[in-house]
């Protein structure tokens, strides 16, 4: 399956963006069966903080995330074998990639020019953060805790509201 930039996409987009907030700094997990994600497609979107790459993925295209500039953390899969040129220009912010694969995994991705800031980052080899505890917090949304202290909320529709007194913490806040 391909990500264009079309109307499709867009909307995609919006919805997803308007559930897991690009312009608020949240986490943003690519979908699942998704292989290539086509030229521009998250663009400028300078909310965007981190980035979860699915197993799966096989190309990033052309300037997909280019312009993201508060993108600190990107989570990449082991299957991962082109990264396109310019689609991380732009991402001054990037400090960290987690590679599911080996250096040696690592070093067979084709890599075109313009990726200067992903290469500057740190960059940890098939090291990805361990799963401290998960449950719901709503209907239709999920929360994980990792012990590197990053927190991923994902799913659709209302959250349950947590109004962080010492009766009612947040669940992630026990962790």
């Amino acid at each position: 399956m391909h990500i264009r930039k079309t109307m499709a996409l867009m909307i995609l987009v919006l919805v997803l963006f308007g559930t897991f907030g690009c312009a608020r700094g949240e986490v943003f997990r690519l979908p699942d069966g998704v292989e290539v994600l086509e030229e521009a497609a998250f663009e400028n979107c300078t909310g965007m903080t981190s980035v979860e790459i699915p197993e799966g993925m096989k190309r990033l295209g052309r300037s997909s995330f280019s312009g993201c500039s508060s993108l600190a953390q990107v989570y990449m899969p082991a299957g991962l074998v082109g990264i396109e040129e310019n689609a991380f220009s732009g991402c001054t912010g990037i400090t960290d990639v987690w590679y599911a694969g080996s250096e040696e995994g690592w070093d067979a991705i084709s890599i075109g020019s313009g990726n200067e800031a992903l290469l500057k980052a740190d960059i940890h080899f098939a090291v990805l953060p361990n799963l401290v505890a998960e449950g719901e917090c709503g209907e239709s949304v999920t929360w994980k805790m990792y012990d590197s202290g990053k927190l991923v909320i994902s799913g659709s529709g209302p959250m349950t509201d947590y109004s962080y007194t010492h009766s009612n913490l947040a669940p992630w806040d026990a962790n």
